[in-house]
């Protein structure tokens, strides 16, 4: 038999007044595993709290990592280019058509990997759907959220070397090499 007992927030003492009132009713009884409702629910959903949280900062470590790989390899690709994109800016090239270049050529990854992380994310709903509580696997606006927000950041880190690459001097360039 289980009984749950609601009290006045600010009783003190709660348990001692359980056990009298339960031996009021019948000496013989034996009141055992009392504990409060909050730290039951909290015993209960523990182990997934942990689990979800773990997995939140890992998908965080992640996502910086994405970030600063994406932006170090766009990085390393401009300045590879320097005297290419130096020259088609002597050549008339505008500083859009350069910015323009050097995003095309971070997208392209970056599309790829929201294609490859869509799948995976729809292969993993099978393994954390037992950690999911209230919310579908298949969630479509979290799904759209999640992509929208990592394109904005890749592309923020494919923005800052394009804009870079686009104030490059001509003659600056030409000398680097």
């Amino acid at each position: 038999m289980t009984v749950v007992a609601r009290l006045v927030p600010g009783t003190s003492n709660a348990l001692a007044i359980i056990r009298r009132e339960v031996r009021n009713v019948d000496p013989k009884l034996a009141l055992r595993d009392a504990e409060k409702l909050e730290d039951t629910v909290t015993r209960s959903v523990g182990p997934a709290t942990f689990y979800l949280t773990l997995l939140a900062v890992f998908a965080g470590i992640a996502v910086t990592l994405a970030v600063v790989g994406l932006y170090g390899v766009v990085s390393y690709l401009v300045s590879r280019r320097t005297r290419e994109i130096g020259i088609r800016i002597a050549l008339g090239a505008k500083a859009t058509d350069v910015v323009r270049l050097v995003l095309a050529q971070g997208v392209r990854p970056v599309g790829i990997g929201v294609v490859v992380g869509l799948l995976g994310s729809h292969w993993g709903t099978r393994v954390l759907s037992s950690l999911l509580y209230n919310v579908s696997p298949q969630d479509v606006a979290t799904l759209a959220v999640t992509t929208f927000l990592l394109l904005g950041v890749a592309s923020l880190a494919i923005l800052l070397p394009a804009r870079r690459a686009s104030r490059v001097a001509p003659t600056e360039a030409l000398r680097a090499e």
